[in-house]
């Protein structure tokens, strides 16, 4: 037991001095066991400048986004005004010639039966504006025509026809979709109603490049059918400053040639005629009568 201790001891003296060898020539080291450490960050360098708190942003009132000012459009190149259009309201012009000018208010007033016993007025206006227009210069039979349709479909129409003889109106027609207005809640409501006007203008006859022109109100019976049918109740054709004009000659002529007015305008004039005279004549029967008078006074006068 002692050789054994004495053995291991000396085995351990061996295994230190050539440990402390090693150490002593740097070729064999302890491996470090612990993690290697990561250098801490070195401090900020000191400023001059004092640290101010830090402050908030205001915040900004909200605003709307800038608007870009607006690009003006080019200015397009001037157009040609048009032709004035005068007192007329609806005409027909062929090769530069105006032929045919219709001016006026015209309406029908038409009785509607409500029972066997009471009766209604209803009235149909021809559209002074708006109206699709047709019609010809030269017919084939010498005559000319001037055709209004209108409303729904162009279903109503309003046609005049003038034959040269000098020149008059050889028929007077229309075709009235009676809807609406004063027909609601009738007999008529939604019919068509076609209408043929006795024409009794006068003087009957107008010369070329002449107009007819009616200041005076004119009315004309009217013969009329529904469904192909008479209709038996009165109708009258209101024709109110009528004005119309037919195989005028004269071109770029943009307005109504020389009026031939009917026989009612040179009746009415006979009216105002005779009130002019009857006051003119009234003045100078008072003035004779105040001339008298004071010749008469002076006499007196005198005499004393």
């Amino acid at each position: 037991m002692a050789r054994f201790t004495q053995s291991f001891a000396l085995l351990l003296l061996v295994l230190g001095t050539f440990v402390n060898s090693q150490n002593t020539n740097g070729q064999i080291t302890d491996i470090p066991t612990d993690p290697p450490q990561t250098p801490a960050p070195a401090p900020p360098k000191p400023t001059n400048k004092p640290t101010e708190a830090p402050t908030e942003a205001p915040t900004a009132a909200p605003t709307d986004p800038p608007t870009e000012p607006p690009t003006e459009a080019p200015t397009p190149a001037p157009t040609p005004a048009p032709a004035p259009m005068n007192d007329y309201f609806y005409n027909i012009t062929e090769n530069n010639v105006t032929c045919v000018m219709i001016d006026g208010d015209f309406s029908f007033m038409i009785s509607v039966a409500l029972d066997a016993n009471n009766t209604k007025e209803g009235k149909v206006v021809i559209p002074k504006h708006g109206a699709a227009v047709t019609g010809t210069c030269n017919g084939t039979d010498g005559s000319q025509s001037i055709t209004l349709t209108w409303g729904k479909s162009n279903s109503a129409a309003l046609e005049f026809t003038m034959a040269k003889s000098m020149w008059n109106i050889s028929s007077f027609t229309a075709d009235l979709v009676l809807d609406g207005g004063d027909f609601t809640n009738t007999s008529l409501a939604g019919k068509k109603m076609s209408l043929v006007v006795d024409i009794d203008f006068s003087p009957s006859e107008v010369a070329v490049n002449h107009s007819y022109h009616c200041f005076s109100k004119l009315d004309s019976d009217v013969d009329a059918t529904i469904d192909g049918k008479k209709y038996d109740q009165k109708i009258v054709a209101d024709m109110d400053g009528m004005q119309i004009q037919a195989f005028n000659m004269i071109a770029n002529e943009p307005d109504f040639v020389d009026a031939t007015h009917c026989t009612a305008d040179e009746t009415s004039d006979i009216v105002p005629i005779a009130v002019g005279c009857a006051l003119a004549g009234l003045v100078v029967i008072v003035l004779i009568a105040y001339l008298v008078g004071r010749r008469r006074r002076s006499a007196a006068y005198q005499s004393v």
